[in-house]
């Protein structure tokens, strides 16, 4: 009896550490996509590709409609730091009330991490910001990733699959539309390349997932 208790205790052990190899595996891979999404773009063929979707996509001021470009602006201010940071804020504090400190710690941490990656990699590649167009924002940084796009993606989404308020369906999907359209609003703001939007969203979707793995991880674990 005593041997078979212990055989079942090791097979399930055996089978969280392999559900916690799994589930680590697909952010890692979109974190690591984020840098071949940077290698690629010094390729000629990307780089053209990149100049005719961002003159597609650009907004110009006297031809684009004015509400346009007034709305664009304003998803964009959706997705700035600082009101990033009161959303991550605001949710943290949410989980503390619940008691839920260890995932209120992981909330904050990984978009926090996330940021610091985007940084990093921007003075890696040190990509300079589109002359294409003129730009209907104020940007300074490096271009490679969009931290629009790493950080609109990395909280909103990790806020959607961490907070656990109303439908699950509704708080994610609502979290990835609103990721895009902030990540959108960069180039057609004039002030991304395309491909420095796919690599932010495959950035910040790694490290949202990265957190959701986290916390699963913890309630896995073997008491």
């Amino acid at each position: 009896m005593g041997k078979a208790c212990k055989e079942n205790e090791n097979a399930k052990m055996t089978t969280s550490l392999e559900h916690k190899k799994s589930s680590l595996a697909l952010p890692i891979a979109l974190i690591a996509a984020c840098v071949g999404v940077g290698l690629l773009a010094l390729l000629p063929q990307v780089i053209a590709l990149d100049k005719t979707v961002l003159l597609q996509l650009a907004l110009r001021e006297g031809t684009s409609s004015e509400a346009l470009i007034s709305a664009t602006k304003a998803i964009t201010w959706i997705g700035d730091g600082s009101q990033r940071a009161i959303w991550l804020a605001l949710a943290a504090l949410f989980l503390l009330w619940k008691k839920e400190r260890r995932t209120a710690i992981i909330l904050v941490v990984l978009p926090v991490l996330a940021g610091v990656t985007s940084d990093l990699l921007k003075a890696i590649f040190g990509r300079a910001r589109p002359d294409l167009v003129p730009q209907l924002d104020h940007a300074t940084s490096m271009s490679m990733p969009s931290g629009h796009s790493t950080g609109a993606m990395a909280i909103f989404l990790t806020i959607a699959l961490l907070v656990p308020v109303g439908s699950a369906k509704v708080r994610i999907g609502a979290a990835l539309v609103l990721a895009l359209l902030v990540g959108l609003s960069r180039p057609m703001l004039g002030v991304h390349w395309p491909t420095d939007i796919v690599a932010g969203w495959c950035l910040g979707l790694g490290y949202a997932l990265l957190a959701l793995a986290l916390v699963r991880r913890g309630k896995l674990s073997p008491q």
